[in-house]
């Protein structure tokens, strides 16, 4: 006995089946299902009108021809009502549109976000830029203080009168630092001896004390 079995395959927006029949060695395979009704559909229409046409030549009471033609008559009216429930599709939109506004708003962060880094990029470049200029105008000036300190070596060293100017100032100074210090040594010295002359004074009124106790006990001894 043939075995009829089903295979779906995938389309948009639905899936659409296939009628395989298998008997015996062969296989019938009849691709997408509402094919299969629409001929079957068209098959019956035309024996329909063919039985019912032959029975009218035949002399048989029209009842029957025309109950033939009019099952026939709806048999066509079958055909595009396959069609209609073939291409005609329901299905929800409403959490694919709510995808869509999710995905909208993710896609507008995203710019957003976007923007801030390009913004946030130009200004770094500009800061760069700045940075760049400033180190450029230090360099220069470090340059221009090297080159005045060159040109003052180079005109002291060819002006012997800037040197015979700085000399006798410089050996000036060194001379007063060198009076500074002796009359500092001087001083040292001094409170060195009233230091002397103040620790003997002191050594001298003990012994003194230490005479008159000596001499107060012998009396009182007496």
């Amino acid at each position: 006995m043939p075995k009829i079995k089903r295979k779906e395959h995938q389309i948009e927006p639905d899936k659409e089946e296939d009628i395989i029949i298998k008997s015996s060695g062969f296989r019938f395979y009849f691709q997408n299902f509402y094919n299969l009704i629409s001929l079957t559909n068209d098959l019956l229409t035309g024996l329909m009108y063919m039985i019912a046409s032959v029975l009218s030549l035949m002399g048989v009471p029209s009842i029957y021809s025309t109950s033939l033609y009019l099952l026939g008559a709806v048999f066509l009216t079958f055909r595009p009502l396959i069609k209609i429930v073939h291409n005609v599709f329901l299905y929800n939109d409403r959490g694919k549109d709510e995808n869509d506004e999710e995905g909208q708003s993710e896609t507008e962060e995203d710019l957003n976000e976007a923007e801030k880094d390009r913004d946030q990029a130009e200004e770094d470049r500009k800061q760069a830029e700045k940075d760049r200029e400033q180190a450029e105008e230090d360099r220069k000036k470090a340059e221009e203080n090297q080159e005045n300190q060159g040109d003052q070596e180079n005109e002291s060293q060819q002006d012997p009168s800037i040197i015979s100017k700085v000399l006798p100032g410089l050996s000036d100074y060194e001379q007063d630092q060198t009076d500074e210090q002796e009359k500092e040594e001087e001083r040292e010295k001094q409170r060195d001896e009233e230091q002397k002359k103040r620790d003997k004074a002191a050594r001298e009124r003990e012994l003194a004390q230490k005479e008159r106790e000596l001499n107060q006990e012998n009396h009182e001894d007496g």
